[in-house]
C-alpha cells in the first residue's frame, strides 16, 4: 500500500502547486493594490510620453509640402477620427493574439497551431476582400492602373510587414505587446532618423529640424527603455516582478547601441545657414559670369562660325552670315550659347527630312488636334484656316515675330502646339534610339570645305498644301483624331508617360513615392542646382506635385518624335522650344511708371492667381502647386513669420473655382474662401500692382508662366517654382536674376526671411540683416541686401536678354538650323567664309 501512495502524493503535490500558483499571484496583487497601481500608472505615463516623442520624432524628421487636405462637409474630421479607431482596433488586435499565443502555449502545441492557422484563415480572408474590392475600383474606372513598380512595391512591402508582424506575433508569447512596440519603435527612429541624415548630406537646410529630431530621437529611445524595465511591475506581462539579468544586461547593450549610432549619425554643423546659402550665391554669381562670357566669346562672323563648328560638331546652316549681323544690329547679348536649340534638334536629325515635312503636314491637317498652321512660301507668310479662332492670335504673333527676316528663311511648313501643355514625349530607347542615328548622320557633314550654300529650291516630295484649301476645316471637322496621340486621362500621366523616358536604373523607373504630404530630401532647403531639382528621373517625389503631373487640362501626346513646336515643356517631353507670342505681344507687360524703387515697396510677398493647373478630380487638386501654395501661405497667418522683420504674406487665389468636378470645386471654394460658393468670390487686379510688393512669386500654371520675364523686368525680388522649361532658361541665372523654389516648397518662408535682409535698430532706422554673397562685382553698394542686389540683377539683365529682339534672334537661328533639318540635301547645306 505505501508503495502505491509514494508516488501519488508528489504528484497531486505538483498539481496543487501549479492550480494554486494563479490565486497566489492574484493574492498577492491584491494585498499589493497600491503597488500594482503605481506600476500601471507609472507603466502608462511611460508609454504615453514615449509615443508623444516617437510622433514628435517623425513630425520633425517630416519635410511637408503644404498638400491640402479638405475639410468640405466636415470631411476631413473623418480623417484623424479614422486614424484613431484603427489604433484602437490594433491594440485590441493585437492584446487578443497576445492571450490567445500564450493560452495556447500553456495548454498544448495543438492550440498554439490552431491559433496559428486561425490568424492565418483571418488574414487570408482579409487579402481576398481587399482584392475584391480593389480590383472592383479598377474595373469601374474608380481607379487608375497600377504600374508595374507599384505592384511590385505593394507586394515586396506587404511580403516584410508580414514578416515582420509573424515575428512580433511569436514574441508576444514571451514578451508584453507594449514592449515589442517600444523595441520597434526605437528601432524605426533610429534608422529612420539615421537615414535622413545620409540623404541629406550636402543639402542646404534652412531649418535646424535636423537638430530637434536627433535630440528628440534620444530621448525617445531612452524612454522606451525604461518603459520597457516598467514592464515588470504588470500583472499581465511574462516577465512580471522579475526581468532578469540576462535580459536585462542584453537589453540594456542593445539600447546604449541606439545613443551610440544617433550621437554618432548627427547633421552637419560647421558652417551657419546663411553662411552656406552665401557659398551658393557666390558659385551661382560665378556661373553666370562665365556663361555671359562665353556666351559672346566670338567677336566676328569668322570667329562666330569656328565657334558653332568647335560646340555643335557641324558648320553653321546656310544664311547663318545674315543671322550674325541681325544679332548684331539688335545688340543681342548672346552669339555663341545656343546649347538649347541644338539639343531641341538634335534627335531629329536622326529621322528622315522627307518623313518630318509628312510628319508636319499630318499635323496641319488635324482640325481638332490643338495645332496651329503657319507656312512661310516665297518669303511670305500663310496662316492656315485650321487653326482654331480663339488662339489665332498666337499666329500672328509668330507672323510678327519672324518678319523681319523673312527674306532669310526657306520655304517650310511649321507645326506650333496652342496649348499651355506640351505634346511629345518619346520613351528613353526610342530616343536613344534616334540620338545615335542623328550623331551618325551629323558625322557625314564636313566641317571643312565647299559644302552647298543656299537651301534647296525645291524639295521631294513637296509640301503638301491640300490643308489650305478653302473649306478644308469644315469638310474634315468630323473625321476622327490623329492615330499618332493620345488623348485625355483622368489620372497621373507620370507612371505611363513620364517614367518611360528615363534611364532603366533612373529612380523614376525603379521606385515611388508615396507619400503626398512629404518630399524627397532633395527638396529641403537651398535649390543650388534649378535644373537637377527638377529632374523627373531623379525625382519621382514630384510626380504628386504639379497639377499638368496629375491630371493636366488638355491632353493630347503622341510617343512618337514628331516635330511640334512648343511655348513650353516639362522634362521628359521632346517638344521643340520657341519664344511665346503671348510675351512678344505683350499681353501682360510692366509699366515702366508704375514700378517703385525697392525702399519705396512694400516689404511683402505678393500672389495673386487662378487655380488653373490641372483639372481637379478625386481631389487630384490637393497636391497642385498654386494650391499647396496658397494653402502654405494661408496657414502661415497663424505663425510668427507675418510679423517677422516686416514680412507680410499677401497670397490669394482669385475668381470661382472652374477647372474641376463639383464636388472638388466646392472642396476648393470652403478651404480657401471658407464657404463652398460665394456670390462674389475674390476679384482679379490691376497687373500693374504687383510692383507694390518686394516678393514676387512666379508658379506655373497649366503651362509655363507667362509673368515671369515682366516681373524679371520690375525692380521686385521673383521666386519662381516651374516644372516647365521655356526658350529663355539657359540664359535666365538662378540666384542672380531670381530665387529658384523646389517644386515642394519645403522651408518657403525660412527662405523668404533669410533674404529679406532688413531689420530695425533701436532708433528706427533699417539696418541690413543678412549680407549673403560677396559685395564685390554686384554694383549696388555695400549695403544693399542679398534680395534687392537679386532682383536689380534681374531687372539689368532682362532688359539686355528678354527683349522681344532677343525673342526674334532666338527664333530666327533656330529656323536656320531647322530649315537644314527638313532639306533633302541637309548633310552638304553649309555656310563657307
Amino acid at each position: 500500500m505505501s508503495y502505491q501512495e509514494s508516488p501519488e502524493a508528489p504528484h497531486k503535490s505538483n498539481n496543487d502547486e501549479h492550480d494554486e500558483l494563479p490565486r497566489i499571484r492574484a493574492s498577492s496583487s491584491i494585498q499589493n493594490g497600491g503597488s500594482t497601481r503605481g506600476s500601471l500608472a507609472r507603466y502608462l505615463m511611460l508609454a504615453l510620453a514615449w509615443g508623444f516623442l516617437a510622433r514628435q520624432t517623425l513630425v520633425l524628421m517630416a519635410r511637408p509640402v503644404g498638400a491640402v487636405c479638405p475639410s468640405y462637409n466636415g470631411w476631413d474630421q473623418l480623417i484623424p477620427a479614422g486614424q484613431l479607431l484603427m489604433l484602437l482596433l490594433d491594440t485590441v488586435v493585437v492584446v487578443q493574439v497576445a492571450k490567445t499565443q500564450r493560452c495556447g502555449s500553456e495548454s498544448s502545441i495543438g492550440s498554439t497551431s490552431s491559433s496559428w492557422v486561425s490568424m492565418g484563415i483571418l488574414s487570408l480572408s482579409s487579402a481576398v476582400v481587399l482584392t475584391t474590392v480593389a480590383i472592383g475600383f479598377w474595373l469601374f474606372g474608380w481607379a487608375p492602373a497600377v504600374s508595374r513598380v507599384l505592384l511590385r512595391d505593394l507586394v515586396c512591402e506587404s511580403a516584410a510587414a508580414a514578416a515582420v508582424l509573424m515575428a512580433a506575433v511569436s514574441l508576444l508569447v514571451s514578451s508584453h505587446p507594449a514592449t515589442i512596440a517600444a523595441l520597434t519603435g526605437a528601432v524605426g527612429i533610429l534608422f529612420h532618423h539615421v537615414k535622413q541624415v545620409n540623404d541629406e548630406r550636402g543639402v542646404i537646410a534652412t531649418t535646424p529640424a535636423g537638430w530637434e529630431a536627433r535630440y528628440v530621437s534620444i530621448l525617445a529611445i531612452a524612454v522606451s527603455f525604461f518603459l520597457v524595465r516598467s514592464e515588470t511591475g504588470l500583472p499581465g506581462s511574462p516577465h512580471h516582478g522579475n526581468l532578469g539579468w540576462t535580459r536585462q544586461r542584453w537589453l540594456t547593450i542593445c539600447y546604449v547601441g541606439f545613443l551610440i549610432v544617433l550621437l554618432a549619425c548627427q547633421p552637419d554643423s560647421s558652417s551657419t545657414t546663411t553662411a552656406m546659402v552665401s557659398g551658393v550665391v557666390d558659385r551661382a554669381r560665378e556661373a553666370s559670369a562665365m556663361w555671359i562670357q562665353n556666351a559672346t566669346r566670338s567677336r566676328s562672323l569668322r570667329e562666330a562660325v569656328s565657334e558653332y563648328r568647335l560646340r555643335y560638331g557641324v558648320p553653321p546652316p546656310p544664311h547663318f552670315d545674315k543671322w550674325y549681323d541681325f544679332a548684331l544690329k539688335h545688340n543681342s547679348p548672346v552669339i555663341d550659347s545656343f546649347d538649347q536649340i541644338h539639343n531641341d534638334l538634335l534627335p531629329f536629325w536622326g529621322i528622315p527630312p522627307a518623313l518630318l515635312r509628312e510628319q508636319t503636314t499630318h499635323l496641319l491637317e488635324q482640325t481638332r488636334l490643338g495645332i496651329g498652321g503657319f507656312r512661310i512660301k516665297n518669303h511670305t507668310v500663310i496662316l492656315s484656316h485650321n487653326t482654331p479662332g480663339t488662339h489665332f492670335w498666337m499666329m500672328q504673333g509668330f507672323q510678327a515675330m519672324v518678319e523681319p527676316f523673312l527674306e532669310w528663311l526657306p520655304d517650310m511648313d511649321l507645326a506650333f502646339n496652342i496649348d499651355d501643355e506640351c505634346r511629345v514625349v518619346v520613351p528613353f530607347s526610342e530616343m536613344q534610339r534616334l540620338t545615335d542615328l542623328a550623331q551618325e548622320a551629323r558625322k557625314r557633314v564636313p566641317l571643312h570645305g565647299h559644302g552647298v550654300q543656299s537651301f534647296s529650291a525645291a524639295l521631294t516630295p513637296p509640301w503638301g498644301d491640300s490643308y489650305m484649301a478653302d473649306g478644308f476645316r469644315e469638310a474634315h471637322a468630323n473625321h476622327e483624331k490623329s492615330p499618332a496621340f493620345s488623348y485625355r486621362t483622368h489620372h497621373s500621366i507620370f507612371d505611363r508617360y513620364i517614367a518611360p523616358t528615363c534611364p532603366p536604373s533612373s529612380p523614376a523607373r525603379t521606385s515611388r513615392w508615396w507619400s503626398r504630404r512629404e518630399g524627397l530630401p532633395s527638396g529641403r532647403g537651398i535649390v543650388a542646382d534649378p535644373q537637377a531639382a527638377v529632374d523627373l528621373c531623379q525625382r519621382p517625389d514630384i510626380a504628386r506635385m504639379h497639377g499638368f503631373l496629375l491630371d493636366p487640362g488638355a491632353f493630347a501626346v503622341t510617343t512618337t518624335l514628331w516635330p511640334i513646336f512648343s511655348q513650353g515643356r516639362i522634362p521628359g517631353f521632346a517638344d521643340v522650344l520657341v519664344p511665346s507670342p503671348w510675351n512678344f505681344m505683350s499681353k501682360v507687360d510692366i509699366d515702366d511708371a508704375a514700378d517703385r524703387p525697392w525702399a519705396a515697396k512694400t516689404n511683402s510677398v505678393f500672389w495673386r492667381g487662378s487655380s488653373s493647373d490641372g483639372v481637379g478630380r478625386h481631389s487630384s487638386w490637393t497636391g497642385f502647386l498654386r494650391t499647396r501654395f496658397a494653402w502654405l501661405a494661408r496657414s502661415s497667418t497663424s505663425d510668427d513669420t507675418r510679423n517677422h522683420d516686416h514680412l507680410a504674406i499677401n497670397v490669394s487665389f482669385v475668381g470661382n473655382f472652374t477647372k474641376c468636378d463639383r464636388p472638388d470645386c466646392l472642396a476648393q471654394a470652403v478651404a480657401f474662401y471658407g464657404a463652398p460658393e460665394l456670390a462674389s468670390p475674390p476679384p482679379g487686379i490691376d497687373f500693374q500692382e504687383h510692383w507694390a510688393h518686394r516678393h514676387l512669386v512666379d508658379l506655373d500654371g497649366a503651362g509655363f508662366s507667362g509673368r515671369f520675364i515682366p516681373f524679371l523686368k520690375s525692380k521686385s525680388l521673383v521666386y519662381r517654382a516651374s516644372l516647365f522649361r521655356t526658350w529663355y532658361d539657359e540664359r535666365v541665372h538662378a540666384w542672380q536674376h531670381y530665387v529658384p523654389l523646389d517644386m515642394s516648397l519645403v522651408d518657403l518662408w525660412g527662405l523668404v526671411k533669410l533674404l529679406v535682409g532688413l531689420g530695425v535698430e533701436e532708433d528706427g532706422t533699417e539696418r541690413g540683416t543678412n549680407k549673403v554673397g560677396s559685395d564685390e562685382g554686384g554694383g549696388y553698394g555695400s549695403n544693399t541686401s542679398a534680395a534687392e542686389k537679386i532682383a536689380l540683377g534681374g531687372r539689368d539683365w532682362a532688359r539686355k536678354a528678354l527683349r522681344k529682339e532677343d525673342m526674334q534672334v532666338y527664333l530666327f537661328r533656330l529656323l536656320l538650323d531647322w530649315g537644314r533639318l527638313i532639306d533633302d540635301r541637309r548633310e552638304d547645306l553649309a555656310l563657307e567664309i
